[in-house]
């Protein structure tokens, strides 16, 4: 959706409609720390998984319990933060957490 047909779209809300809205996506602090707690996790996970001394079972039981929900969790808030045109803030995000690891 184009940034103008979205900001279109919130100059209709209701207060009541903003609101949610804020809670969801407003403060972009929060989204970021959730984003990169996602991502954090993630890594850690895949490390622990990918250690040598990690078992077929195990790697596949962790797979499943770790890195599929930290995965999944961080591509909905992606996917809902393009939808709403918040694509530069996770370009940005994106950046900054390679440059960490």
């Amino acid at each position: 959706m184009d940034m103008k047909k979205i900001e279109k779209i919130k100059a209709s809300f209701t207060d009541e409609q903003y609101n949610l809205y804020n809670v969801l996506l407003g403060d972009k602090d929060k989204l970021k720390a959730e984003w990169m707690l996602c991502r954090r996790m993630y890594d850690q996970a895949v490390t622990i998984i990918k250690a040598k001394e990690t078992g077929p079972e195990v790697r596949l039981l962790l797979m499943k319990a770790s890195t599929d929900y930290w995965s999944r969790r961080r591509l909905a808030l992606e996917r809902t933060m393009e939808e709403v045109g918040m694509n530069a803030d996770l370009a940005e995000w994106r950046k900054e957490a390679d440059a960490k690891s």
